[in-house]
């Protein structure tokens, strides 16, 4: 299972950069950084550059909000992952941006049938929300599994990012389960 770090922090970045596979960023990180989201994705990027770095939209309002926040934020560097949210307005993103060229990183999903439903329609990389699912009554777990078991089913490519992670105890058990990659 592969390792990304979710900060925004450049010291951080910097001291683990030989232990991760990727970076995850948003908007609330970007704040507790007080930095402001384009220029710090691009010094992530620079920072790591044959790493994947996912950057959120801003804007997740509208079905037109998205694409235009996702078309600015792709030009930040070429190793960006355009994060978008997995409500309504985001799924119907993903083919559009997909037939763009754009590489997607769907979050906020909880659930088999959101983290399906968004690898059905071409996203590269669906994040699961391993605790804020388990606060809601959901067996994070199994949710992931049947996840992975209908992606490789239909021959899909997406990868199964599990963050929301609390505690080490969480870490042991996303560890165990056949998601991708651990943020």
């Amino acid at each position: 299972m592969k390792l990304y770090l979710d900060t925004a922090n450049l010291e951080a970045i910097v001291k683990y950069k030989a232990l991760i596979d990727g970076v995850t960023s948003n908007p609330a990180i970007m704040g507790m950084e007080r930095a402001l989201q384009e220029p710090r994705l691009k010094a992530i990027c620079d920072t790591v550059p044959t790493l994947p770095v996912s950057g959120e939209v801003v804007y997740a309002n509208s079905l037109e909000q998205i694409c235009e926040d996702a078309r600015k934020m792709a030009s930040v560097a070429p190793n960006i992952i355009i994060k978008i949210p997995g409500n309504i307005h985001g799924m119907k993103a993903i083919r559009i941006l997909k037939r763009e060229g754009y590489k997607l990183n769907v979050t906020g999903l909880m659930t088999f049938k959101q983290l399906a439903l968004a690898a059905q329609q071409g996203a590269d990389y669906v994040s699961q929300f391993f605790c804020r699912a388990k606060d809601a009554g959901l067996d994070s777990v199994r949710e992931i599994n049947k996840a992975k078991e209908f992606i490789l089913q239909n021959g899909l490519k997406s990868q199964i990012i599990i963050g929301s992670l609390r505690t080490i105890a969480d870490v042991e058990t996303a560890l165990l389960t056949r998601g991708d990659i651990l943020t």
